[in-house]
């Protein structure tokens, strides 16, 4: 099985068409129904997401392939597909903040999801002073910060400082 991710206590997992979410406090498995065959998650291809805790009505399991986005309503017996206009890059990252979906690219560009009233994707546009190496979104409270590791080389040994950044 591949790790797709981690969300609200569940580690999500997939194998072909299968998709696996087992709760890491108490072992519960959840099994969604099968995805569309040749979906092309897997290794370094996948990432997912709940966007709420599976008792949640409007809780839904997002899983991202380089093409598309899965969508499976949680309690539903088949998943949607949108694709995804992406030049082909992987999805680097994805984080659900305050109702909206943001996501990371292999290029680190930045992109909103919405899926009501029907799916919609939004490159949004970041003003930076240095291109980003390797970048994380992270949730802290009530803001969404955009976190980069810096390398440094020291001169005089040779050495590699790592900083890390809040763009």
């Amino acid at each position: 099985m591949h790790y797709l991710g981690c969300s609200y206590g569940y580690l999500i997992f997939s194998y072909e068409e299968h998709c696996l979410l087992v709760n890491v406090y108490t072992g519960t498995k959840v099994k969604p129904p099968k995805l569309p065959p040749n979906n092309r998650l897997g290794y370094l291809c996948g990432i997912g997401i709940l966007t709420a805790p599976l008792n949640s009505p409007n809780s839904r399991l997002l899983l991202c392939s380089k093409a598309s986005m899965f969508e499976w309503q949680v309690g539903t017996n088949s998943w949607s597909e949108h694709p995804l206009a992406l030049d082909r890059e992987n999805i680097y990252q994805i984080v659900f903040f305050k109702g909206d979906i943001f996501v990371i690219d292999g290029l680190m560009r930045l992109h909103t999801i919405h899926l009501t009233p029907q799916f919609s994707m939004q490159e949004v546009a970041i003003k930076l002073e240095f291109a980003p190496l390797h970048s994380w979104l992270v949730v802290c409270g009530d803001m969404l910060l955009m976190v980069d590791q810096v390398l440094s080389y020291g001169e005089l040994n040779g050495s590699v400082d790592t900083t890390i950044k809040v763009i």
